[in-house]
């Protein structure tokens, strides 16, 4: 073995935070070489943890060095009790690169924490820009949950980082005293480490070390985002440059085999950290760094909801898609993972929401009623409107109010009724499938299987953001009415076609002889309508405006779908299903009562020359009725 594996070995495992055993890598070198190699590894390793990149920031009692997990400045303590113009008060930890004190800076006259680098690195160029870079990309970020870096200074050939002093715990000590969070708590935790990234997102930055050990929980309760020292410029990192930064264990597979960072990357390491949060392990593990990166070729992950059944659906949704493999499948933005985690946050507090008053009912049913009624109206006006029109009937149906609530009511009812036997047969389905994954472990996995995978294509077909979603909804409710104009152009040109020049073949289509394609008509429209309904709402009860022209148009276009099926699905409605009248026979021909007006009669004779429709004489010789109602369109 080599002494490059070996050290590749050593950092890795360290890095995961498995004990080195020490004596059994000694028995696996070849020669002296390799064995003083590995002399020289054990005692760096003593000194610190060598796998980070940069110092963590532990909070008080995080670092066992005295009565209240600090070690007083003594006189033996390198540049004794002053460094520049801090008092140092405490040393909090040490790590590869440097120490950090607590210290009191007489200019902002509070306690701040002093990131000092050991002066045996402070001569090494690429360390010292790396702590000024740490420097610099926190002084770009203002935000609640980031910590406040204060100043970049060098002293005596050190270069040390002031910042604001974080008195509290990191979420890896809470995760360890207390196990695993549950969702709610996760979340809470998710939405402020979310809002913190998306700031360093914004400034143009990569943050690359997103980990329990760098979220510290205030004594007050407060998530912060801390070190920063392994963060990048955007555009330095789509230049292709740089180490390999981060714990691996939280590291994305791209960045893994060798691709720069991006805020993809973040975004994984983020579903990472609420992952580990929820269940103290990791989607992906090894013991080595080779292993780690074994795992994710061959994908060797285990999902949140085998090792977290118990959490909510919709918990386990958000995260899965955040540490999805492909970077496309993943959130196109942190804000966007953070809008998601808000909305089961919300769900969470109206769970414990307390049961409305007898006045937010009522009101709530009024509102309900008077949306029906409405509906009722509207959808009335248009099938009488249309039945009207075609039959040239108007002068004689003063149809108000009343008859457009009946027929709108009427034409409601069909679709209701269609609709409850779908969603009877759907729970029916649900119901069954629920039972066999009981019963079958098979079924059970195929269906975790089936819904990861169906995460994935949504992730990458943009389902979880609303313009993607929009897009999609739109796409299907334009092809779906295409295909309903395709399937029955012809009936649709029968519809509007007024009765008197309607052709033998046309009148066969609008007949009950063809009942069977106005109901897969209707149907087809019926989904269309409630389809592109749903989705309306979904996007209206975000409550959130679109934030591009292309949003606005893309909700402009649904609203169309939306008007366009209704029109098509109400509009033929009598004509199709309500279109019986009186028969009677008119000079030896068989017509139809369409109205009376005073004294005169407007019929309809199907199979007379023009004009078709015309008005006679209430007693006149030639008319004689049947009193038998049939559908007007009949043609036998």
């Amino acid at each position: 073995m080599s002494g490059d594996q070996v050290l590749l070995e050593v950092a890795a495992a360290v890095a995961d935070g498995v004990p080195v055993d020490w004596a059994a890598l000694e028995g696996r070198v070849s020669d002296e070489h390799d064995r003083k190699l590995l002399r020289n590894l054990r005692m760096l390793a003593s000194v610190g943890d060598v796998h980070e990149t940069t110092l963590e920031l532990p909070g008080p009692g995080a670092v066992p060095l005295g009565p209240k997990g600090e070690e007083t400045i003594t006189a033996t303590s390198p540049s004794s009790r002053w460094w520049g113009r801090y008092e140092l008060l405490a040393r909090l930890g040490e790590g590869g690169q440097g120490t950090v004190y607590r210290a009191w800076d007489p200019q902002l006259e509070c306690e701040v924490a002093l990131k000092v680098l050991q002066p045996h690195h402070a001569a090494v160029d690429v360390v010292g820009e790396r702590v000024l870079r740490e420097g610099r990309a926190l002084a770009r970020v203002r935000d609640p949950h980031v910590v406040n870096v204060y100043n970049v200074e060098r002293h005596d050939g050190q270069i040390a980082l002031c910042m604001e002093f974080i008195k509290g715990q990191t979420l890896e000590d809470i995760l360890t005293a207390q196990g695993p969070f549950g969702p709610h708590e996760a979340t809470a935790v998710g939405i402020c480490v979310g809002r913190a990234l998306a700031k360093v997102h914004d400034a143009g930055l990569i943050h690359r070390d997103i980990k329990t050990r760098n979220v510290m929980r205030e004594e007050k309760g407060r998530i912060v985002l801390m070190d920063f020292g392994t963060g990048r410029d955007s555009a330095q990192l789509r230049g292709g440059g740089g180490d390999l930064a981060g714990t691996p264990l939280y590291m994305a597979p791209e960045v893994l085999s060798g691709s720069p960072a991006s805020q993809q990357s973040d975004i994984y390491s983020l579903g990472v950290l609420l992952y580990h949060l929820v269940t103290g392990r990791f989607p992906v593990e090894g013991r080595t760094f080779e292993e780690i990166l074994s795992a994710h070729r061959n994908q060797r992950r285990t999902s949140l909801a085998e090792r977290r059944p118990d959490l909510p659906d919709d918990f386990i949704r958000v995260i899965e898609r955040t540490i999805a493999p492909e970077p496309v499948a993943r959130y196109a933005t942190v804000g966007m993972m953070v809008h998601d985690l808000v909305l089961l946050d919300a769900a969470n507090d109206e769970q414990v929401a307390p049961p409305w008053t007898a006045v937010q009912w009522v009101t709530f049913g009024a509102g309900l009623v008077g949306a029906i009624v409405l509906a009722c109206f509207a959808l009335g006006f248009i099938n009488t409107t249309a039945y009207n029109a075609m039959l040239e009937r108007t002068t004689v149906a003063p149809e108000g109010f009343r008859d457009w609530f009946v027929w709108g009511l009427k034409s409601l009812i069909g679709p209701i009724a269609g609709t409850a036997q779908l969603v009877i047969e759907a729970l029916a389905v649900v119901l069954v499938w629920r039972l066999l994954m009981k019963i079958s472990t098979s079924v059970n996995r195929f269906s975790k299987r089936v819904r990861m995978k169906a995460v994935e294509v949504g992730g990458q077909l943009g389902l979880y953001e609303p313009d993607g979603f929009m897009q999609i909804a739109f796409l299907v409710g334009l092809a779906a009415l295409l295909y309903v104009f395709f399937v029955h152009w012809n009936m649709i040109g029968a519809t509007t076609t007024v009765a008197s020049r309607l052709t033998a073949e046309q009148r066969h289509l609008l007949s009950y002889d063809n009942a069977s394609e106005h109901e897969t008509y209707r149907s087809t429209l019926d989904l269309i309508v409630l389809g592109s309904g749903l989705t309306l709402w979904w996007r209206l009860r975000m409550r959130s405006k679109p934030r591009t022209v292309t949003g606005a148009a893309l909700i402009a276009a649904v609203a169309g779908v939306f008007a366009m099926s209704t029109l098509l699905w109400s509009a033929p409605y009598r004509l199709l299903f309500q279109a019986d009248a009186l028969r009677v026979m008119y000079a030896g021909q068989r017509c139809y009562e369409l109205g009376q007006q005073q004294k005169e009669l407007l019929i309809y004779c199907p199979e007379s020359s023009q004009p078709r429709i015309r008005s006679v004489p209430e007693n006149d010789p030639q008319l004689t009725r049947t009193g038998v109602i049939e559908n007007i369109y009949k043609t036998d």
